[in-house]
């Protein structure tokens, strides 16, 4: 594919640099492709990282839901209570969103962020990491206070999550099933625990309490502590949507649903989220069925990105201990 020829994508990020005036003082490195392409945007002089660079993967999303991404993120930026995620720069005719037609005629679009000089909470798993899972539920609480409250959230378009996008058959990162690697007792435990969870959600409805806009990939590489403050930074909205709110913890303990620490890390998350905003027994009780949901939707993600960096950390004993948790879940561990 185009969007795998890095020729394709550098040569986008150098017409990108003009529209920002960069095209002398700036260049852009390649960090990743994945859903997108990210560059880091180098200071020539200093050497040091300025902004980073988004190049959507054309289809991904439409202009309209990056729209409403960058409103998100701005509305966010300025509603305080500790919530500071990447911002968005404006280009010099002050579009945060700009077109560049690439090598192969296609249509792509282009978000610069704000870059946070820090670490992320991934690298950060030591004996800090309750309280900064504390923080991170308070966080998210606020978020979901300002999505819940916002105006402007009905001329938002973003995807509304369900479990046929999520797991099912019309899964939108593909469906776990059809991994080679699966062996036929991990597939039979998986589908109990997948029968499971659609029955679980179906019953959990969906209502302005429970779902509602929501990040939904707050993955602890995702998660940044900042150098300047040692504050808490949220960055890469691109999967926001809709969704139930607690399944934001979900995606926070992606990669490592089976680590022994997680319930501790629940209720580091609960006991910060819980000082602002109110959830119900039930809401509480869902928690691990959307731990489950999230480690079968990457078990679908990681097929499709073999060369990802959590795939070549994570891909040893990824079945195995899928199928000790879905034994875990079934059985009301």
């Amino acid at each position: 594919m185009a969007f795998e020829d890095r020729t394709v994508t550098d040569r986008i990020a150098g017409r990108v640099l003009p529209l920002y005036g960069w095209q002398h003082t700036h260049i852009a490195k390649m960090i990743m492709v994945s859903e997108n392409a990210s560059y880091a945007i180098i200071n020539r002089m200093t050497g040091s990282t300025d902004a980073v660079l988004r190049i959507s993967r054309p289809g991904y999303h439409t202009l309209a839901e990056l729209v409403s991404e960058v409103r998100w993120i701005d509305a966010l930026a300025g509603y305080g209570h500790g919530i500071n995620p990447a911002k968005v720069l404006p280009s010099l005719d002050r579009s945060c969103i700009r077109s560049i037609i690439g090598d192969d005629g296609v249509e792509y679009y282009c978000i610069m962020f704000e870059y946070i000089n820090g670490v992320c909470l991934e690298e950060c798993i030591n004996e800090k990491i309750l309280e900064c899972f504390k923080t991170l539920g308070h966080m998210t609480a606020w978020m979901h206070i300002q999505s819940a409250s916002w105006k402007d959230i009905v001329s938002i378009h973003r995807m509304h999550f369900n479990y046929e996008n999520i797991i099912g058959e019309q899964a939108d990162w593909g469906r776990w099933q059809d991994r080679k690697d699966i062996d036929s007792c991990s597939a039979y435990v998986m589908s109990e625990a997948s029968d499971i969870i659609k029955l679980r959600l179906s019953d959990y409805g969906i209502n302005n309490a429970n779902y509602g806009l929501i990040h939904a990939d707050m993955r602890l590489a995702n998660i940044i502590i900042a150098n300047d403050d040692n504050s808490m930074r949220v960055i890469d909205f691109d999967d926001c949507g809709f969704g139930w709110f607690v399944s934001d913890f979900a995606s926070s303990v992606s990669f490592m649903e089976e680590r022994a620490i997680v319930p501790y890390l629940k209720d580091a998350w609960l006991n910060g989220y819980s000082a602002v905003r109110t959830l119900s027994d039930r809401d509480i009780g869902m928690i691990d069925t959307f731990v489950m949901m999230r480690r079968l939707q990457l078990t679908a993600w990681m097929a499709g990105h073999p060369e990802s960096s959590p795939v070549k950390l994570y891909k040893e004993n990824w079945i195995k201990n899928t199928k000790t948790l879905a034994h875990k879940y079934l059985s009301g561990e």
